[in-house]
């Protein structure tokens, strides 16, 4: 008869505990108009607090920007919805620019109108002319049509366009021209283009800098000791009496199972290129003195499934059940060593968790009691046994093993 351990009526799991605040995009505005055409007066709208100006830049008309400063914080996910591109996208974006195409169904398909822009930071200097319609190229990563975004716009904004108004959007990377757009000096210059349409109703320009996301702390993982002492059970050999053989078997638990996935559901919101979550196991003999044998212990022979076993969330199911066999040998000691990776959606582990999170390890053994030191020592009943669970350095709990 199979003989379950009660391991699991002896688990409280700690649910790990996660920021509830989500990455935040900084976005800087333009404070002071540095050069402009003496009657293009309304090149200022577009400074500081944001509102519902339209600025017409003509082919004639140009204006350069400069002095940003930090105003807007919305989330990355509500940006990125506003923007029509992935949170990948954005956080290489380090400029965007909104042009406004009004409330009509025709114009729900244009993207962004033709423009001519200079950047510089002092030191460094790049041109880019945008024509209408055209693939974009470098440094632009995106020219996307925008329509009845009205609502989001206004959310983050804190304008009050029409629901139905249609927007074309620039995102640019700056990144890679050696142009610092944290430079104090840092300036754009803007002015229509001169292929149709060539006047970009602009309502907002600014840098953007999206949360570094490999910066962002992901915490512990959910998959701690508790969660290998609630997850494995004990199985004896169906005859051998108390000094019977045994192994461990990998059994899903059904909290754990939901904690974990709750944990990588919220990892993908933060970094959307996350695929799963993949623990990594192996059993080692870690020998039969009074604690386990420090390092990574020895392997056990004639182990049905040796090397490395992994389960994998969401799903939670391993792709084979482990360990069979009944190798395992009481008054001995063995350890559940378990490596968590998160990996992402090309199958490459990610170097994101803290070191400390990483390797849970637990140590398990049965000690059956068969001497009059021993009952002594452990105040326990002769022919009883006691399952022992250790850290590596104390035992840290005796449960009876009926």
């Amino acid at each position: 008869m199979k003989i379950k351990s009660t391991l699991t009526n002896y688990t409280l799991f700690l649910l790990v505990l996660m920021s509830s605040q989500l990455n935040a995009a900084d976005i800087s505005i333009p404070s002071t108009v540095l050069e402009s055409e003496p009657s293009f007066t309304q090149a200022e709208k577009l400074l500081l607090t944001p509102n519902n100006s339209v600025v017409e830049f003509l082919n004639n008309r140009s204006a350069i920007y400069g002095g940003f400063t930090s105003s807007l914080n919305p989330t990355d996910a509500e940006l990125a919805s506003l923007l029509g591109v992935s949170q990948s996208t954005l956080s290489k974006t380090d400029f965007i620019v909104f042009d406004a195409h009004g409330t009509s169904s025709s114009s729900a398909s244009a993207g962004f109108e033709s423009s001519v822009w200079s950047f510089s930071d002092g030191t460094n200097v790049l041109n880019y002319v945008h024509n209408f319609g055209n693939t974009p190229t470098d440094p632009v990563i995106a020219d996307n049509a925008i329509p009845n975004a009205g609502l989001k716009y206004n959310s983050i904004f804190g304008t009050s366009y029409s629901s139905q108004m249609n927007f074309g959007v620039l995102l640019f990377d700056l990144s890679g021209s050696g142009i610092d757009v944290n430079s104090p000096a840092f300036t754009i210059n803007t002015e229509g283009g001169v292929e149709d349409p060539s006047t970009p109703d602009i309502t907002f320009l600014g840098v953007i800098k999206a949360s570094a996301e490999d910066s962002f702390n992901f915490c512990c993982t959910p998959w701690t000791k508790n969660a290998i002492e609630s997850s494995f059970q004990i199985i004896t050999e169906s005859s051998g009496g108390l000094n019977a053989d045994f192994t461990f078997e990998y059994q899903a638990n059904a909290t754990t199972d939901i904690q974990i996935n709750a944990y990588v559901n919220y990892l993908k919101t933060v970094k959307p290129t996350i695929d799963n979550l993949r623990v990594d196991f192996e059993l080692k003999d870690h020998g039969g003195s009074d604690l386990p044998s420090s390092g990574d212990g020895t392997p056990i022979a004639g182990l049905i499934q040796p090397g490395v076993q992994s389960v994998t969330w969401p799903s939670g199911v391993p792709s084979t059940s482990f360990w069979d066999g009944f190798l395992m040998q009481v008054n001995h000691w063995y350890g559940i060593h378990s490596k968590v990776k998160i990996i992402d959606n090309e199958g490459v582990e990610m170097n994101i968790l803290d070191e400390e999170c990483k390797n849970p390890d637990l140590f398990v053994r049965i000690q059956v009691i068969n001497s009059r030191a021993a009952i002594a020592k452990d105040n326990r009943t002769l022919g009883r046994a006691v399952i022992q669970i250790s850290d590596g350095k104390t035992i840290i709990k005796s449960i009876p093993f009926d």
